[in-house]
């Protein structure tokens, strides 16, 4: 995905991002909001925002959380897993492990700024901004858990729960845009405003591979294997 915003002589872009996890990227108030056993009835209960709003540096900073859930469907361990694995699974499926990941979390970007030339030093500055961040999360949900044998339903809990926590990780991590972007921007300066737009682009894409390197290291982390336990 790209969204692209005017901002100065040029629009500024921002590209998404996607966690290479096996998992989905949730925060707890998100999931409490909607207990993952909640039948996915209404439009409302599979799809959630959190909408947030703050002014950080000389940037307005907007960041927007989503979860969307996925339903699958079974009455045994080896019918969920294949619909975990098949068609009911929206994700893509990843290169290097051959399979669909069972959920993902990932992040888009938009940002513009004014540019002002700073009269006591002759140097062009961001003057002001906009920043948004929206980070989107993906899970599976089992249809009509509740009246699922005991068994199976602990089973459901523990592996919808690992994946939550690894993928808590990766919200962190994805989060830092809306931290680390403004805080990067409002240092650069330069001699003229074509060059400080140069630097703008530069000074993003370091932060926006430094993101993506970290939530790659992640994954690789030891005991971040998600266990099936089926």
């Amino acid at each position: 995905m790209l969204w692209c915003t005017g901002g100065g002589a040029q629009p500024r872009c921002g590209f998404a991002l996607s966690s290479l996890a096996v998992g989905l990227v949730s925060g707890a108030m998100v999931c409490q909001a909607s207990p993952v056993s909640t039948p996915c009835s209404a439009a409302e209960r599979c799809h959630l925002q959190v909408d947030v709003q703050e002014l950080r540096e000389n940037f307005r900073v907007r960041t927007r959380e989503s979860t969307r859930y996925y339903e699958v469907t079974g009455d045994t361990s080896r019918e969920i897993w294949q619909q975990l694995r098949g068609s009911m699974n929206p994700l893509s499926e990843l290169p290097a492990v051959g399979r669909k990941p069972f959920g993902n979390a990932s992040l888009a970007y938009k940002y513009s700024y004014q540019p002002g030339v700073d009269a006591g030093f002759s140097l062009c500055r961001i003057v002001s901004g906009e920043i948004e961040v929206r980070l989107e999360i993906v899970l599976p949900r089992l249809r009509g858990l509740q009246d699922k044998p005991e068994t199976l339903q602990r089973k459901w809990h523990s592996f919808q729960s690992t994946i939550i926590e690894h993928e808590a990780g990766h919200l962190e991590i994805l989060r830092g845009m809306a931290v680390l972007l403004p805080s990067a921007l409002s240092r650069v300066d330069a001699k003229s405003c074509d060059e400080l737009d140069r630097k703008i682009r530069s000074t993003v894409h370091q932060i926006e591979s430094a993101i993506e390197r970290d939530s790659l290291d992640y994954d690789h982390l030891p005991g971040h294997e998600v266990a099936m336990g089926w």
